[in-house]
């Protein structure tokens, strides 16, 4: 079920407005719980929505999430882009002005590999190929767990490059979390991805000081809207 734009900014206003009412006290608190894909991007580590035999914890070096990657398709419009999360190449000119956008000095991204069983791999690529196509392409990387050992090797992780038309680059975060609060499309409202995001890290014991920025950021801003 996809959300329709009247509807999706119907919601978008009647959260604010129970919100104010504190007739939803946690409204903005969210707990989620032979091809291997590997999640960075957001939905597909708390929402990965294919079957996959096992899945993992793990990071990949020499990357950063950040939130550079406009969303027409899922949490924005044409008319007005909601921000997603890409990988980054730590070396990318994308990354040279990030005084204000979170730190990234380990140069490593956290997120979540699934092991996808034969029989399925043709289908589960396809649906999200379909999912991931406003501007992400595939990119192999290799997943490493806590003690740094190797555990899946060419796994396939879908990214959004600087060369795609919906990339938007670095921002101020205030720019970012404006941008995120008003923004809302066919999945549903970007500030819940964000959330969403931010929570389903915690819960793997992971700080990204990037998303925690933004989080906390949209928080306030939600806040302010509130008074």
């Amino acid at each position: 079920y996809k959300l329709e734009p009247v509807e999706c900014q119907q919601r978008l206003r009647m959260r604010y407005r129970l919100t104010r009412e504190k007739t939803l006290p946690n409204a903005l608190s969210f707990v989620y719980a032979s091809r291997s894909v590997y999640g960075a991007d957001g939905s597909l580590i708390w929402k990965p929505g294919f079957p996959y035999a096992q899945a993992l914890d793990g990071v990949v070096r020499g990357m950063c999430r950040r939130f550079f990657q406009g969303s027409i398709d899922h949490r924005g419009s044409s008319e007005a882009p909601g921000l997603v999360v890409t990988l980054v190449p730590a070396d990318s000119e994308a990354l040279a002005d990030e005084s204000s956008n979170g730190a990234c000095p380990d140069r490593l991204v956290w997120g979540r590999v699934f092991q996808v069983e034969a029989e399925h791999v043709s289908e589960v690529m396809r649906n999200l190929d379909i999912r991931e196509k406003n501007g992400y392409s595939l990119l192999r990387v290799d997943v490493h767990n806590r003690d740094g050992a190797l555990v899946v090797r060419n796994a396939l992780a879908y990214v959004a490059n600087e060369s795609n038309p919906s990339f938007i680059g670095s921002q101020p975060i205030e720019a970012m979390a404006q941008q995120i609060a008003s923004s809302c499309g066919p999945s549903g409202l970007n500030s819940e991805y964000l959330f969403q995001l931010h929570d389903a890290l915690m819960s793997m014991d992971v700080h990204d000081d990037h998303v925690s920025s933004l989080a906390h950021a949209v928080r306030a801003l939600q806040e302010k809207n509130q008074a």
